[in-house]
């Protein structure tokens, strides 16, 4: 799973990563709407594999790896967190671009 989750990051990151890169405006609002659906994509991702360690977790017998699953489930939750506030940063540098 930590796999999948570095993979879309991977992902997102590399378009963003385009995205500053690209100095014309026009071309910037251009592919903005890819880049936030990548994100909002990335984000249902992560927010299934939190619904997957929790089904998971029931089936769980010892106190370490439910501590662990619990850990990692909370950690996809930052993640989440994370990709919605660079999307937000993103949009505010957005408009102080000429």
């Amino acid at each position: 799973m930590a796999d999948q989750v570095v993979a879309h990051l991977e992902s997102v990151e590399a378009l963003i990563t385009v995205y500053l890169k690209v100095l014309n405006k026009q071309d910037r609002i251009a592919i903005w709407p890819l880049i936030t659906e990548q994100i909002a994509n990335t984000s249902n991702r992560l927010e299934r594999q939190v619904e997957v360690i929790n089904v998971e977790m029931t089936a769980l017998k010892t106190p370490a790896m439910i501590t662990e699953a619990m850990r990692m489930r909370d950690d996809l939750r930052k993640v989440i967190e994370n990709l919605a506030g660079a999307q937000k940063e993103l949009e505010q540098a957005e408009t102080s671009i000429p």
